[in-house]
């Protein structure tokens, strides 16, 4: 959203407004799934994987993941992304269910190997 609209809805009676970004939108996905941990909005219990090369499985996962008290991570489909897997690696520290959205084509064997790996990497809480 522009600096513009942002400024018009802060602007409202009663609404504050907050920036979460990245520089994409895997790292944009996983910042917020950081702000959301931190808010105590979410927990990594349950974490969904959806592409980040069309919105429709990310539409459809953020809801369900999100009614879940879950996150959504973006990846590309033919691998997991760089910001997914440091989040993955850093800050998934109870999770018992890894959903991924869409086929193969959206999300590979490949991309869901790589979760598997970062989980494996975690550090600990």
């Amino acid at each position: 959203m522009s600096p513009e609209v942002e400024a018009s809805v802060a602007a409202l009676p009663g609404v504050a407004t907050e920036r979460i970004q990245g520089p994409d939108r895997y790292a944009t996905a996983a910042a917020f799934g950081a702000w959301a941990l931190d808010a105590g909005r979410a927990t990594t219990a349950t974490v969904g994987v959806a592409t980040g090369l069309g919105f429709a499985d990310a539409l459809a996962g953020g809801a369900a993941i999100g009614a879940d008290g879950g996150l959504l991570l973006m990846t590309r489909p033919s691998e997991l992304s760089a910001p997914s897997a440091a989040f993955l690696e850093t800050r998934c520290d109870t999770a018992t269910r890894i959903v991924l959205f869409g086929g193969d084509v959206a999300v590979s064997g490949r991309a869901a190997w790589g979760i598997d790996e970062a989980l494996s990497r975690h550090a600990g809480p």
